[in-house]
């Protein structure tokens, strides 16, 4: 007989967004597969992935959209933001444009972009600022997992707000 208990505590929805070519389905292979594949068709439509972690006890399972990067598709992309809790917004540190588009997103081993910069366009549109690297694992985890706890953190003031138990 099947059980209709869940196997997590939260099921959260992150979405994963910039132009293409930058990395976003490399970022999302090696959160969840801790692989690698240097190059990667450009991804048509949207794909997602589920990875399971744990947190003080609490186990977190995330449903991760894999976006496509382009602004023909705008439109195509309010039905995946629909629901999503978070956001990583992913730019290529060597590709001036991609970096550029941020702004445009967020409003709906040759580095061009300062880490000065970037840090400054996250605090211009409220955001942490993480860098990191798919090619060799860098601040990976460390990226999705905050955003986990901030989630986690905004979902119990909601709750509590609510004198929801």
């Amino acid at each position: 007989m099947a059980s209709n208990i869940a196997e997590y505590d939260y099921l959260i929805k992150l979405l994963i967004i910039g132009d293409s070519r930058v990395g976003k389905t490399s970022l999302l292979m090696r959160y969840v597969d801790q692989n690698f594949a240097k190059s990667m068709l450009s991804a048509i439509g949207a794909d997602f992935r589920f990875k399971s972690i744990e947190i003080d006890r609490e186990i977190f399972k995330l449903q991760i959209w894999d976006t496509m990067g382009n602004y023909r598709f705008t439109n195509y992309f309010k039905s995946y933001f629909m629901w999503a809790q978070g956001i990583v917004f992913v730019y290529d540190s060597s590709n001036e444009e991609s970096f550029k588009s941020i702004k445009f997103w967020n409003d709906r081993e040759d580095k061009v972009i300062e880490k000065s910069r970037a840090l400054e366009l996250a605090k211009e549109i409220n955001a942490e600022f993480f860098e990191v690297s798919a090619k060799d694992g860098r601040n990976v985890n460390e990226v999705f997992e905050y955003l986990v706890i901030e989630i986690k953190n905004w979902i119990n003031c909601v709750f509590d707000a609510a004198n929801i138990i």
